[in-house]
């Protein structure tokens, strides 16, 4: 399943991956999009609604190029982003768009409350790659009716789907790390 973007926010779409044959489409490659998080101000609403927009933006220019699409988060040397933009980045979640966030210093440890797919000590270009393999698998997260509120329900079946790629990032650090010794 993939995602199609409309003025009333997001709905899920089938997107055929593979020919008769079983082999991948030529052509179908998910849409993954980088962000960094901006250099901490705290206090400043203007870099804290630019990080926001940022967010946003990139969200709806890979929905309007891919039905299949994802976003690495790279995060401050903790892995997190503005508080603005860390919301806008619940919201696409929320929207359906699986969203990875990694830190370039550390291992930012997995977060129960949050709705995102950690990658441990993956590289960017690693969680770029894992990822797109996933959303190809995997598929979209299903979107919630209300992207701001979603329903209990709603978010259990969005855990539900990001702990499979989470499973995923998992075995691929622990993978990563063992072909490092």
């Amino acid at each position: 399943m993939g995602l199609k973007l409309s003025a009333a926010g997001t709905r899920a779409v089938e997107v055929s991956v593979r020919d008769r044959s079983g082999q991948l489409r030529a052509g179908v490659e998910p849409g993954i999009a980088v962000l960094r998080a901006s250099r901490w101000s705290p206090n400043d609403p203007a870099a804290d609604g630019a990080s926001e927009f940022e967010v946003l933006v990139t969200f709806a220019r890979l929905l309007r190029q891919h039905p299949l699409a994802g976003i690495v988060g790279v995060g401050s040397r903790n892995g997190i982003f503005q508080p603005a933009a860390e919301q806008a980045l619940a919201r696409v979640v929320a929207m359906g768009v699986p969203v990875v966030r990694l830190s370039p210093d550390q291992v930012v440890p997995a977060d129960a409350n949050n709705l995102f797919i950690e990658a441990g000590r993956l590289s960017e270009a690693e969680a770029t790659a894992l990822l797109s393999r996933c959303v190809l698998s995997l598929g979209a997260l299903p979107p919630a009716a209300d992207p701001i509120q979603p329903t209990e329900a709603e978010q259990s079946a969005l855990r539900e789907k990001i702990a499979q790629y989470q499973l995923r990032f998992d075995a691929e650090a622990i993978r990563s790390q063992v072909a490092l010794r």
